[in-house]
């Protein structure tokens, strides 16, 4: 549904620019952040990823998600139309870098357009 901006199955859920303000950075005068955090938070996701961010994994302009306590993790990415979901239990749950090494591999199948 949020990859589809608001609809699923042919029916509308949130309204588009309920989905667009939920995926745009609410927090941007909070700065600086903290190394490798999320370049911001809409409403109920991370958002947006720094440049500097850019080396350590595969990301695309506007892709949104969320990383849980215990390692799960979501990538929503309407660029590619894509949504990959990862679902452990590790705690802590970004000890061993699970939750970038799951996004550097989704990334890395895609095939070529």
């Amino acid at each position: 549904m949020l990859l589809n901006g608001g609809e699923l199955d042919g029916a509308r859920v949130l309204g588009r620019k309920t989905v667009e303000l939920m995926s745009s950075n609410q927090i941007a005068s909070l700065t600086p952040r903290p190394a490798g955090a999320p370049a911001g938070f809409g409403f109920g996701v991370q958002v947006g990823v720094a440049a500097a961010d850019t080396a350590a994994g595969l990301y695309s302009p506007g892709q949104f998600g969320w990383g849980g306590a215990a390692g799960t993790h979501v990538i929503i990415d309407p660029r590619e139309r894509l949504f990959a979901l990862l679902l452990i239990q590790h705690s802590p749950g970004s000890e061993d870098g699970i939750q970038q090494k799951f996004s550097n591999i989704v990334y890395q199948a895609l095939a070529s357009p």
